[in-house]
C-alpha cells in the first residue's frame, strides 16, 4: 500500500500537474475578496459596537490587522486537510511540498512572506510562475512548495486503501 502511494505520488509530480500563472492569478484574486470580505465584516463588528480606535492606537490596530488576517488565512488555510486557500479550492489546487506532501504552518508562513521578495523583484518572483517547469513562484521556491491543480487534497483521485 505505501509503495503504491508513493509511486502514484511520484508519477503524478513528474507528469506537469503543476498551476500555472493565471490559474493562480484567479485564485489570489477569488482570496482577495474573502480577506477583504472578512476584514469588512470584521472592522463592522468592531466599529459598529462602539469600539473607538484614535489616533496612535487605531493605527496600530489596523496594522496589525491588515498585517494578521491575510497571514492567517493564507498559512492555516493552505497548511490545512483543504491544502489551500478557498480560492484554490474552488479552482482545485493544493499547495504540497516537494513530495506531494501537506506543508506545516511553519512552512505555509515562510511561502505567505516571501510573497514580499516576489513583489520586492519587479513581480519576477511571480512571473517565474509562468516559465519554470514545475510554475514555482521565488515564494514557492524558497518554501519548497508546489501548487498542483487537479483536486490533490481529495481522497478520491488518491490509490484505493486495500481491504
Amino acid at each position: 500500500m505505501l509503495i503504491t502511494k508513493l509511486i502514484w505520488r511520484y508519477s503524478y509530480l513528474n507528469t506537469g500537474h503543476y498551476a500555472g500563472f493565471w490559474l493562480r492569478f484567479i485564485a489570489v484574486f477569488l482570496d482577495g475578496l474573502v480577506v477583504s470580505g472578512f476584514t469588512t465584516i470584521l472592522g463592522k463588528i468592531t466599529f459598529g459596537v462602539g469600539i473607538k480606535f484614535e489616533g496612535l492606537i487605531g493605527e496600530v490596530f489596523l496594522n496589525i490587522m491588515s498585517f494578521a488576517i491575510p497571514w492567517l488565512y493564507f498559512a492555516f488555510m493552505e497548511s490545512s486537510v483543504l491544502q489551500g486557500t478557498l480560492g484554490k479550492k474552488i479552482l482545485g489546487l493544493a499547495v504540497v511540498d516537494l513530495h506531494g506532501n501537506r506543508i506545516s504552518l511553519g512552512k505555509a508562513t515562510v511561502r505567505h512572506f516571501s510573497k514580499i521578495l516576489s513583489f520586492a523583484t519587479l513581480l519576477i518572483g511571480f512571473i517565474m510562475i509562468g516559465v519554470t517547469s514545475q510554475k514555482q513562484g521565488l515564494h514557492d521556491k524558497l518554501a519548497n512548495c508546489l501548487v498542483l491543480r487537479g483536486r490533490w487534497g481529495i481522497q478520491s483521485h488518491s490509490p484505493k486503501s486495500s481491504i
